[in-house]
């Protein structure tokens, strides 16, 4: 038995991704607080409430709960059980059609948001609240002024009507943090505003992400973004009318932008106006021909219609761009086709014996044990963190070494797999990109200041950036999977010394160098002693000068826990000047070939250093020490020059003076060789370096030593 709309509405979320940094809640909404007392339903995920006049209400008590939908003639009740483990409630009526239900859920002040819906089938989730707080809301509700409303007076009386729904305490803490963090976002105070909601959104508790979309848009009232969010928060538990009348603004004045045209045409849709519906999907599927979410509320918006044929071709586009939609309606064709000729045999012949029950999955269904929710231990992609990290261009004078390390790994992860195969999911990203560059050219040039501390030449802004990540796809009975889904904003990224904008990649593993976008491919298996699982340990070679080949790693299993992956990554040293002053000794032996081997042992710190050269001689030429230093010697005439590289932490120097060699005036095999030499280090800064060499055919000896001027020496 199940209450019901005359109406069944849509509801597809399509939040645009943000740069969004985890906030704390405040102890109201604590997601593990089992629900107690009295809830009145408030509204359905797809914008379903109550008729006028029907009062339902659920009450949790202990372990047990009564349900009781009343309404002019008609009273509907029923009991059950409940239990609650961290974020996840599952809810079991005793008499009607909802069953056992089971998800995450949360409690918020006066708000409860449970992982069903009440009104109509399908996924979703339900609102309720306490009957005091229902009751105080429709009191302080604004009037919807008769005629045209402007932008403006419109948000603002949004935002009166989300002060109105929500609570003080935690309006107050929404208004103090978007204060406190302002100066840490590019928008501001509005920024600050919408990263909260966007937070708050995705957790679930959409009366706080309410007001802060309505703020944020209220002060940045031409923001296509901010306008957007606010509008599908109020095609949750807002005004559907609200929202079409914002994305009808949204669209006019932006209308490159699909996912504000997909938003009307569900708003559209659950407004029951086909023709606007229609036009806005048309639009979106248009401006982003891959999604198949715009065809696939296209295929619900005709069967609404009555239009099933079309509508089925609609769900098989979208389920060909890995849509699988709330049913899986796309998958459905080859199945019922298969399903059509066995039932023509079958009626021909005496109905068979029923088997017994077997463990192995129906034709067409996965296995009942795969079904269920996914945690993560890791998932990540990594390159240059396996001693590939350098490349060297050019020779001599002329060559630079190149650093690159990348890493995008989850550092949440939460993914459902339905009876039907189909796969949603969420999760957040954390993106590091850094390198370096040093050479006899590049050390000279204003890229290497412009590079900073470190000698860094590119990275994200303060080291790495967060996205958050959803993403939907399949797996079939015989285990294959296909995600599709990577963040769509672009990251903050500091190329010698300018900013550039750059795009997110994945973590999952891609097939070859020309779908690094998607779909994914991977495994899903069941694993003897354990939970079904995913596991990838693999590279992909890129034959990237830069790039040469990325690390994938991932182990996803089924687990109604909450597992935090793996995911992290520590700052590179910084380079530290080992002492304001030094002496070293060398000793020089010949190879043929003009190979050379220079052995070095400071004087100071005792410390013993194997260098080998190609050049000439033992003064010059490109070299590598066994520490991984890169660098090169040279002179021109009187003139002498060096230049250093540290790829591990990024560290370089680099000299420039003036010498005296005796071998261009005084005869015999046996020379002698001065110079002194303005040097920089980017750990040590400014000093002078002075060198003496003598050597006589294959061997050689010479002592070096520096002061650097900002030790106080």
């Amino acid at each position: 038995m199940r209450i019901r709309q005359a109406s069944i509405g849509l509801y597809l979320c399509t939040l645009l991704a943000t740069f969004i940094a985890v906030l704390p809640l405040e102890p109201s909404q604590a997601a593990g607080t089992a629900p107690a007392g009295t809830w009145r339903l408030f509204k359905d995920s797809d914008g379903q409430v109550p008729k006028s006049g029907a009062v339902v209400e659920i009450v949790f008590s202990g372990n047990t709960f009564t349900f009781r939908a009343a309404q002019p003639g008609e009273t509907i009740e029923d009991r059950g059980t409940f239990s609650v483990e961290g974020r996840r409630i599952t809810v079991e009526f005793n008499e009607m059609e909802q069953g056992r239900q089971s998800g995450s859920f949360s409690v918020s002040g006066d708000t409860l948001v449970l992982p069903f819906r009440m009104l109509s089938d399908g996924p979703g989730t339900s609102t309720w609240m306490r009957p005091a707080a229902v009751e105080s809301f429709l009191k302080k509700v604004p009037a919807r002024p008769a005629g045209p409303e402007s932008m403006p007076a419109l948000l603002a009386r949004v935002q009166k009507v989300a002060e109105a729904y929500g609570n003080d305490r935690e309006r107050a803490a929404i208004d103090q943090r978007a204060k406190a963090r302002a100066g840490a976002h590019r928008g501001g105070e509005a920024e600050a505003y919408y990263a909260q909601g966007a937070v708050l959104f995705m957790k679930g508790y959409y009366r706080e992400a309410w007001y802060a979309f309505a703020r944020s848009a209220v002060l940045k009232p031409a923001n296509a973004v901010y306008l957007h969010n606010l509008a599908t928060t109020l095609q949750e538990i807002g005004s559907a009318r609200d929202a079409r009348t914002i994305l009808e603004w949204v669209t006019k004045n932006y209308p490159n932008l699909d996912p504000p045209f997909g938003a009307l045409g569900t708003t559209c849709l659950q407004l029951g106006d086909a023709t606007c519906a229609g036009a806005a999907l048309a639009k979106a599927r248009t401006l982003a021909p891959e999604n198949g979410l715009y065809d696939y509320a296209t295929g619900r918006l005709l069967e609404s219609q009555g239009r099933k044929a079309e509508a089925q071709r609609y769900y098989e586009a979208a389920f060909s761009k890995g849509y699988g939609g709330s049913g899986n309606e796309g998958g459905r064709s080859a199945a019922a086709q298969a399903s059509s000729a066995t039932a023509k045999q079958a009626a021909a012949k005496p109905a068979p014996v029923k088997p017994k029950a077997s463990s192995q999955p129906r034709q067409g269904r996965i296995p009942d044990a795969w079904v269920g929710r996914y945690q993560a231990k890791v998932v990540s992609a990594r390159s240059g963190f396996d001693g590939d990290a350098a490349t060297t261009f050019g020779k001599g004078m002329s060559s630079t070494t190149l650093t690159l390390k990348t890493l995008a790994c989850a550092q949440s992860f939460d993914m459902q797999v339905s009876k039907s195969g189909a796969i949603t999911g969420r999760g957040r990203l954390m993106y590091v990109y850094q390198g370096g560059a040093g050479g006899a050219a590049t050390m000279l040039a204003p890229a290497a200041a412009a590079a900073g501390a470190g000698g860094f030449a590119v990275n994200l802004k303060d080291g790495k950036q967060f996205r958050d990540w959803s993403f939907h796809g399949q797996v079939s009975p015989d285990g294959a999977v296909e995600i599709e889904g990577i963040p769509d904003e672009p990251m903050d990224l500091l190329n010698v010394g300018k900013w550039e904008k750059h795009r997110p990649w994945s973590a999952l593993p891609a097939d070859d160098k020309a779908h690094m976008r998607g779909p994914f491919h991977m495994t899903l298996a069941s694993e003897q002693g354990g939970p079904p699982a995913i596991r990838v340990d693999q590279r992909l070679a890129l034959g990237d000068a830069l790039i040469r080949s990325v690390h994938y790693q991932a182990y996803i299993f089924r687990s109604d826990a909450d597992v935090t992956p793996q995911c992290s990554h520590a700052e590179p040293p910084r380079p530290k000047c080992a002492a304001s002053e030094y002496l070293k000794t060398k000793g020089v032996i010949g190879v043929d070939g003009g190979y050379t081997i220079e052995s070095s042992r400071d004087l100071k710190t005792g410390e013993t250093s194997v260098t080998s050269k190609v050049g000439g001689d033992a003064t010059k030429g490109f070299s590598a020490d066994s520490a991984g230093n890169v660098g090169y010697e040279g002179s021109l005439g009187a003139l002498s020059g060096s230049a250093q590289f540290n790829p591990t932490d990024g560290s370089y120097s680099m000299s420039v003076g003036v010498g005296v060699d005796t071998s261009s005036f005084l005869p015999g095999p046996a020379k002698l060789s001065e110079k002194v030499e303005l040097v920089y280090d980017s750990a040590c800064g400014w000093g002078v370096k002075g060198t003496g060499s003598v050597s006589a055919g294959a061997a050689g000896a010479g002592i070096e030593g520096a002061i650097f001027f900002n030790k106080g020496v």
